[in-house]
């Protein structure tokens, strides 16, 4: 789920791989399922926390590519990270708030978002995001998605809390559809995108923060949030997941 920017968290999320679930792989598998877009494409990210995917991006399409998040910490890391890759000079890191975008209507080819739409909920982030797109642009977002029963009661519990608009694939298509969008292909995140880049390495952040989780109430209270997220994805982690979606104006 997205995250909060409380100073004192920096300690358990500064200089992670991921902010979220996700792999390198899985953004290029998305990519090689994308429609030929204009060339070369007008490309925004939102809510790109540390850039993994943005640095992807840069690399397939060898264009700039608008890279959105209100956390200056990410910003400065995917700068780094692009530099290394040799991408510095494609990736546009961009500090503002992605829920609230000044761009004119038809603005990018493609939309890119991996991981943010909770924040506002999957179709309220599809119909802020839709307008953007130029006639024959997509936009592509991946959302965590019941994939299976959502008991038992420990387990709804918690996503009724930690995302209380979370749907099935069916009910995700059909706010694609409701705001405006036809969604011409999906597919479901393996398990290891949840744990090789992101619950493995915040897993030893917390392990060696637990001394200072005692004198800090909010970084407790997080880690506790993430060890219970953590626990139910290991016992039940097939029953949910990330599902990407691509999307073309209907």
């Amino acid at each position: 789920m997205r995250l909060a920017f409380d100073p004192a968290l920096s300690p358990l999320y500064a200089n992670l791989p991921r902010q979220g679930v996700g792999a390198d792989w899985c953004t290029r598998e998305a990519l090689r399922r994308l429609p030929p877009l204009r060339k070369p494409p007008a490309v925004i990210d939102l809510g790109c926390g540390p850039g993994r995917q943005t640095i992807v991006l840069a690399q397939h399409f060898r264009t700039a590519i608008q890279a959105v998040d209100l956390n200056q910490a990410f910003l400065d890391q995917m700068r780094e990270a692009a530099e290394a890759a040799g991408v510095a000079a494609l990736v546009q890191p961009r500090r503002d708030d992605f829920t609230r975008l000044p761009d004119a209507p038809g603005s990018f080819d493609l939309v890119w978002s991996e991981g943010a739409a909770s924040v506002n909920g999957f179709q309220a982030s599809l119909e802020m995001w839709a307008p953007l797109l130029r006639a024959r642009g997509v936009l592509a977002v991946s959302d965590c998605t019941w994939l299976g029963d959502a008991s038992p009661a420990e387990l709804k519990s918690y996503w009724d809390r930690a995302y209380p608009g979370m749907s099935d694939i069916a009910g995700n298509l059909e706010r694609a559809r409701a705001a405006g969008l036809a969604v011409f292909d999906h597919f479901a995140l393996p398990r290891s995108a949840w744990w090789d880049e992101y619950y493995a390495p915040l897993s030893r952040k917390i392990a060696g923060l637990q001394k200072a989780a005692a004198t800090t109430p909010v970084l407790a209270e997080q880690v506790s949030v993430l060890q219970e997220e953590i626990s139910l994805f290991q016992r039940w982690g097939d029953r949910y997941g990330y599902v990407f979606y691509l999307m073309r104006l209907a």
